[in-house]
């Protein structure tokens, strides 16, 4: 979803959410959507080499997106 606004000054300000998939995590609570976003890491946390992968989940990361 998008939210934008603009105030009588010309301030402007917008909102973009997503739960990653068209139906997010597929599971349903009540009063909460549950996104997938941990999906854009990467399931592996290292290469084949052993080398560790730029994408790997670790406390404080952000996951590499196409968004």
């Amino acid at each position: 979803s998008h939210l934008s606004v603009v105030d009588s000054y010309g301030n402007a300000a917008t909102l973009t959410t997503t739960v990653e998939s068209s139906f997010g995590s597929y599971h349903l609570v009540d009063g909460f959507i549950l996104n997938n976003q941990l999906s854009d890491f990467s399931a592996e946390p290292h290469a084949t080499d052993g080398s560790p992968v730029a994408n790997r989940v670790e406390p404080g990361k952000r996951p590499r997106s196409s968004m």
